[in-house]
């Protein structure tokens, strides 16, 4: 029964002393999850509640049927960046299709994900190098950080999924920066890297945004060009099954395959290498085929929940591993806490400016370059 529950080894030894540890460090993983998962739905090209979205059914999914107790499924940058890839060429990027894409986009991962997962396959991520991974992610950071630039900026361009192209545009267009616009990001940027020297246990990201915010909402800045993420549906995320009748089924599942099966290989990459790092130092067994199917099953919540793809977040899993979370209902209580969150303070984002974002994936891609590993 555990194989197919696997949460029933572990809940029957679970004692109080286990939940005020968990929940704090859901709680704090929530905090870190609210403007990460924001900032990579646009890395996406998904409006920002899809990100939202995307950190709460998931994230409680991956945790009761994953095998690392301390593993946090969710958006992440390389995922998120290769859901774009896929569904630019489909649909352009914020519409309805491109939407109705990526769930359903998220729908294969998933199957793909538990196929591999049932089949044993996890033994074949043993046969990718390091190298390959290191290679991907700081191309992924170069290519964040480029296309955040227009935004940073307060550049109206075209929208095109070709870099030379986007390279031309910009610098034709880079007499008409927005200055405000372009401070109100830089300072985004500032006081990121400055909270996390000064107060490395403060989280910065939110503090920044939350700062930012409020200086567009107290001198009006929206009014004065500064583009802001506007009204954020204030409720859970709806039940949603892709509607398959509404797409050119038979084109868009040949066109979506390549796509699902990177994803689903990057993920399950992604998510096993994070679960490994953190078991080396908790000594807890890892089962990577369940592993496997975890992330499939979160996959699949995450179609079925207005969500997209994601994987294991390393950034969010290390704020649980640090934090003290000690079970997988560390994760759960995450997504709960997002959840609130989410219906609480949703109205606080509509005037959060885009460069405020743009300025914190810009922070974000810095860090995916991991400078000593490539000498």
């Amino acid at each position: 029964m555990s194989d197919f529950i696997p949460f029933l080894s572990w809940i029957r030894t679970y004692r109080r002393h286990h939940v005020k540890a968990d929940l704090v460090a859901g709680l704090t993983v929530a905090v870190v999850a609210v403007p990460q998962c924001m900032a990579y739905a646009l890395i996406a090209g998904l409006p920002v509640q899809y990100g939202l979205y995307a950190a709460i059914v998931p994230a409680i999914i991956g945790s009761l049927w994953g095998s690392s107790a301390q593993l946090i499924t969710g958006p992440t940058t390389a995922i998120s960046l290769v859901v774009l890839s896929s569904l630019v060429r489909l649909a352009p990027p914020g519409s309805e299709h491109y939407i109705e894409l990526a769930f359903f986009l998220a729908l294969m991962v998933g199957v793909i994900q538990i196929a591999m997962g049932v089949a044993r396959l996890g033994s074949l991520l043993n046969f990718v190098s390091h190298s390959v991974i290191l290679g991907f992610t700081a191309g992924a950071a170069v290519l964040i950080g480029f296309k955040q630039i227009p935004n940073l900026l307060g550049l109206k361009l075209e929208k095109t999924s070709v870099f030379v192209e986007s390279l031309v545009q910009i610098a034709n267009h880079v007499h008409e920066t927005h200055l405000i616009t372009f401070a109100l990001g830089l300072g985004t940027v500032a006081v990121i890297i400055s909270l996390r020297k000064l107060r490395p246990s403060w989280p910065g990201t939110l503090i920044a945004l939350v700062v930012i915010g409020g200086v567009v909402a107290l001198f009006k800045l929206d009014a004065q060009g500064v583009a802001v993420i506007g009204a954020i549906p204030q409720s859970l995320p709806p039940f949603h099954f892709p509607n398959i009748h509404g797409l050119e089924i038979e084109v868009d599942i040949a066109d979506l395959a390549p796509g699902a099966l990177a994803i689903a290989i990057l993920g399950l990459m992604e998510a096993v290498s994070i679960a490994k790092s953190i078991a080396g130092q908790t000594h807890q067994r890892l089962n990577v085929n369940q592993e496997f199917i975890g992330q499939g099953l979160s996959n699949m919540a995450a179609s079925l929940f207005s969500g997209y793809a994601g994987s294991g977040s390393f950034t969010r899993s290390a704020v649980n591993f640090s934090s003290g979370g000690k079970t997988p209902m560390s994760g759960v209580f995450s997504g709960i806490t997002v959840a609130v969150l989410v219906l609480l303070a949703a109205p606080l984002a509509a005037k959060l400016p885009v460069a405020a974002l743009a300025g914190v994936l810009m922070v974000v891609a810095y860090q995916m370059i991991q400078t000593e590993d490539i000498k």
